[in-house]
């Protein structure tokens, strides 16, 4: 039980400020909640609570099971100072052998206290996930190859084509093995007049299926598909495990051949099958495995490409389809929720999971399937997808929120532009992305009252590592842009962003701890408030959790702050701080199950060619050495393939020809989510060839926002180079470098962290070819780093 303790200094105090209601409203809060939620942890065992210009100095006492919240002092900021070390050390912490405590604590266990409850049968169901497949003797590996001849067969022969005979020639092939038969080789089929190369591992327990090759023709060709599977056959001969796996893109237990409709069906997706790595296959083990150490709660840190996504999904995809396969009866009224900040990763991982349930293969082979043509069943898959600033909305019925009125960064800095034309001069050195940052990251993303604000005050009393502006400058953003002018069109004139949201929801109380698993993509979009009130939605946040089940409450996040693309100061370790004070100390408050983080970094891209992936490891070296960033490692490719290295192209009358003959490329360009056509509009090569006679864009021309969770084949990065000199970019790096040894204030280098996050997730969306298309000017000035091999060096 949580039980709290008004002291008598802490009575007096209040007296005197005129504080005695709050106070007993965050009482009569807290004893409802059972949780210290919404207090602010200092080293143990205090904890604090801002009201106003006030702060209320609480304890953390245990006796036995329970928790007791001492409210020791309410005093005024000014009474502590800034060393509040120094201001906790004369104060004595009340212990449970005190008479007072034992007389406090004898009357209040004496009386009925509604205590958390307990999870329900079903919902204990839901922690002990059961995944009891039949695992099969050997694992079916297939070639890329492979996948790129069933393909031709499907599109030019129908959905049959020669499935049929292919399946039954694994049938044989999989006999022949377990007969310790041929290990590697060619299988024919004499009616159908098809071969099937492959070879056994038996170390390893797996087949790689290579090809399926039509009679004899082509063998010779250089080119042919046939020649490639020949050629690859006789490498596989000296393959190890993880060289095998490199080699291969879709995998499935051998059993899935015992039914040829399944296999058929796990030949329609690679992704509902990929050939996981050792690393993510680790990942997935240590979470679903009870028998495995880790669990939940679960971040997963990496890079583009690194397969975090994809990862987070395959694990929503088992708990989903677990809620679905269930008797209504034994079903919870809500799934388990997947939520991003980017409408499109939301629909691509709408598409994956359908996916998975089609045709992957442990759910084809799953005891309950999941049929969603039923329309019911179908409305409950896609109810566990949420775009979160949606739900937000629709929890709050849209009250007070025109849509017409939403302002996102790209609006605020064209408002920002009229006020920087005012009267104070000193505004005009605190750039849109400054502004942004400290209104988005602290005055409104720190504080969950709805009428309360991180103010300077509050700001000062930060631990070091978490201030990112310099006092001056947040003081100045707090009275000219915050008090100055933002407040006002927020409050009176309607305007609002994403923080009011979350901050409108927590303060309302609203009912949210109704989902029995929650999975978070592009985390380090999620400001403060936001993960708070992300980690309240879990069904289990307000129960009472036996230990041996807190490591299978269901709360995964995947992220990477290297992609942050709106300002919000996400760093992980004040994120795993911040999960860890909310999270873990709620669920497991005396600490009986010993309950920590499991924090997964993937190592690996999976989707980029080795040459541009080495392009990537550039940029991020580079953005180390501006930004003196020391725990940065460089990706390594999985891929086999090194493909053909970045090239530059410097804009002329020629480059815009080769633009236009090639469209299938996909050209990403320096502007915010939204500015796309603006930015064509204004470009006198590009708006010649991506737009029509009425203005509509007629390519693929995207902003690295929206361009964000997707991958092509071949990109275009165009006019970085010039845009970094006319945005000043340029001249903030040459004064990193002349600074060298000491680093510059951080809200002087904002601006350019955000642009070279920006090239870099347009870099990283590449697959095999990469072309940076610039002019003259920009390729010498920004991309020498890249360019020059001096500074290579």
């Amino acid at each position: 039980m949580l039980y709290v303790y008004i002291t008598g200094d802490c009575y007096d105090d209040a007296r005197r400020i005129g504080t005695l209601d709050d106070i007993e409203k965050l009482k009569t809060k807290l004893l409802k909640e059972q949780s210290t939620l919404g207090l602010e942890r200092h080293p143990r065992p205090f904890l604090k609570k801002r009201i106003g210009r006030t702060r209320l100095i609480i304890a953390e006492v245990f006796d036995s099971e329970d928790v007791i919240l001492c409210f020791l002092r309410h005093v005024y900021k000014y009474e502590i100072g800034n060393d509040y070390d120094s201001f906790f050390s004369r104060i004595r912490v009340p212990q449970p052998k005190d008479d007072d405590l034992v007389d406090f604590l004898k009357e209040v266990r004496s009386k009925p206290v509604k205590p958390k409850q307990q999870p329900s049968d079903i919902e204990l169901e839901y922690l002990l996930l059961d995944r009891e497949h039949e695992m099969g003797q050997l694992a079916i590996l297939e070639s890329p190859i492979w996948i790129r001849a069933i393909k031709q067969i499907r599109e030019t022969q129908g959905k049959q084509g020669l499935l049929t005979p292919i399946w039954e020639v694994l049938e044989k092939i999989c006999e022949e093995i377990k007969g310790d038969c041929k290990a590697h080789g060619e299988y024919h089929h004499d009616k159908y007049n098809i071969r099937v190369l492959y070879h056994y591992f038996p170390d390893e327990g797996s087949l790689f299926l290579i090809a399926p090759l039509e009679g004899e023709e082509a063998d010779y060709d250089p080119g042919s598909l046939a020649v490639e599977a020949k050629r690859l056959l006789e490498e596989s001969r000296n393959f190890d495990e993880t060289v095998l796996l490199r080699n291969a893109a879709r995998a499935y237990p051998d059993f899935i051949l015992y039914d040829r409709e399944i296999w058929e069906s796990t030949q329609a997706s690679v992704e509902a099958n990929l050939a996981l790595s050792p690393e993510e296959s680790d990942v997935l083990n240590h979470v679903l495995d009870p028998s495995k150490p880790g669990g939940f709660p679960l971040f997963i840190n990496g890079r583009p490409g690194s397969g975090k996504s994809t990862i987070l999904q395959y694990l929503f995809a088992e708990y989903l389809h677990a809620h679905l396969a269930r008797s209504s009866d034994r079903r919870l009224p809500n799934p388990p929720l997947y939520l991003t900040y980017n409408e499109r990763l939301l629909e691509n991982a709408r598409n994956l999971v359908e996916d998975i349930f089609r045709c992957g293969a442990g759910k084809l082979a799953a005891a309950e399937t999941v049929d969603l043509h039923d329309k019911k069943m179908r409305a409950e898959f896609d109810r566990a997808f949420v775009y979160f600033r949606e739900f937000l909305l629709s929890l709050l019925n849209g009250n007070g929120f025109d849509k017409k009125k939403y302002i996102d960064f790209h609006l605020f800095r064209d408002m920002y532009t009229t006020l920087l034309q005012g009267p104070d001069p000193r505004l005009r050195k605190v750039s849109p992305e400054v502004a942004w940052h400290t209104l988005r990251t602290y005055i409104k993303g720190k504080s969950t009252g709805e009428s309360e604000y991180f103010d300077p005050d509050n700001y000062a009393e930060l631990p070091r590592d978490e201030i990112t502006v310099k006092p001056d400058t947040f003081e100045l953003v707090w009275d000219k842009v915050w008090n100055g002018w933002y407040r006002d069109i927020c409050e009176k004139e309607g305007y609002w962003d994403d923080q009011d949201l979350a901050r409108k929801a927590l303060d309302q109380n609203l009912v949210l701890s109704e989902f029995p698993g929650v999975f978070c993509d592009e985390a380090q979009d999620f400001t403060t408030i936001e993960l708070e009130l992300i980690f309240r939605l879990s069904s289990f946040s307000t129960k009472r959790i036996e230990p041996y089940y807190l490591r299978r409450i269901p709360y995964a996040f995947a992220g990477d702050p290297f992609q942050t693309l709106n300002p919000t100061g996400f760093r992980w370790d004040a994120i795993k701080a911040n999960f860890h004070d909310n999270i873990v100390r709620q669920l497991d408050p005396d600490q009986r199950g010993k309950v920590d983080l499991t924090f997964k970094e993937l190592a690996y891209n999976y989707r980029s060619t080795a040459s541009i992936v080495r392009f990537c490891n550039l940029l991020q070296l580079k953005r180390a050495e501006l930004f003196g960033i020391s725990d940065v490692t460089p990706q390594k490719a999985w891929a086999i393939d090194e493909g053909a290295h970045p090239a530059y192209f410097e804009l002329d009358l020629g480059t815009q020809g080769k633009l236009k003959d090639q469209s299938e490329l996909v050209i990403i360009v320096p502007c915010q989510e939204g500015e796309e056509k603006a930015f064509l509009e204004n470009d006198e090569y590009l708006r010649t060839i991506a737009l029509d006679e009425k203005g509509e864009i007629t390519r693929n021309v995207l902003s690295p926002m929206r361009a964000k969770g997707l991958e092509f084949g071949r990109v275009v990065l165009y006019k970085f180079g010039e845009h970094s000199m006319c945005d000043g970019h340029v001249e903030v790096m040459q004064k990193i470098a002349e600074h060298r040894g000491s680093r510059l204030p951080r809200e002087e280098t904002i601006g350019l962290e955000y642009f070279f996050n920006g090239a870099y997730v347009g870099a990283s969306r590449a697959q095999r070819r990469l072309l940076i298309v610039d002019t003259k000017e920009g390729i010498k000035k920004f991309w020498s780093f890249a360019t020059d091999a001096s500074e290579v060096g």
